[in-house]
């Protein structure tokens, strides 16, 4: 049988751990607590995170579409660069769809095809493009934070374009044609 004296020493031994780890958790860099004002968190950050995520460019990322992605709440490093990454291709999805869809709205063979069908070439042109996006940098604010650049190069864009087996050659051409010229319109229609 236990005595009282070596149930005392076990809850003191367990007291003890507990506020040891409460330590080193208060010891770390980030807060526990972020700010309620996210002028705050960002006041430290690159231009690409606070603006327009093409001034990470010298050119202003004229042949790129860009998108800034983030994630906090876990000290996995690796869950949140992944994180990150995936909803910087989310916001790059949104608008190279919206890019697409005007490309095709505006080409001959396409009128009177119907918004629904110009809307689903441009999910598959999409979808596909996106795996040739990359990583460009990555920071982390002083609340742990972590966010992710990500971006898609005009070369990259019109490399994956003409790997795709499903698209009508007339489709094909007519983006890669007007590729540029919509990549700067988007950069000049971005600039802060």
């Amino acid at each position: 049988m236990r005595s009282s004296f070596d149930l005392t020493r076990s809850v003191l031994a367990a007291a003890l751990l507990a506020s040891l780890a409460s330590a080193g958790c208060a010891s770390s860099k980030h807060s526990a607590h972020p700010p309620d004002d996210l002028a705050a968190e960002l006041a430290t950050a690159p231009d690409w995170v606070r603006t327009n995520c093409n001034s990470y460019w010298d050119d202003g990322g004229a042949t790129k579409i860009c998108g800034v992605g983030s994630f906090r709440g876990t000290r996995n490093i690796a869950l949140a660069r992944t994180t990150a990454v995936a909803r910087g291709r989310t916001e790059m999805a949104r608008t190279l769809e919206i890019t697409i869809e005007t490309m095709l709205e505006d080409h001959p063979p396409s009128k009177g095809k119907g918004k629904e069908q110009i809307e689903v070439v441009s999910r598959q042109i999409t979808d596909f493009t996106l795996s040739g996006s990359e990583m460009q940098d990555t920071w982390i604010s002083d609340y742990g934070t972590l966010f992710a650049l990500v971006a898609l190069d005009l070369a990259n864009f019109q490399d994956s374009l003409s790997q795709m087996g499903n698209l009508p050659e007339e489709l094909r051409q007519t983006v890669q044609e007007r590729a540029p010229r919509a990549f700067s319109e988007l950069d000049r229609q971005t600039e802060p």
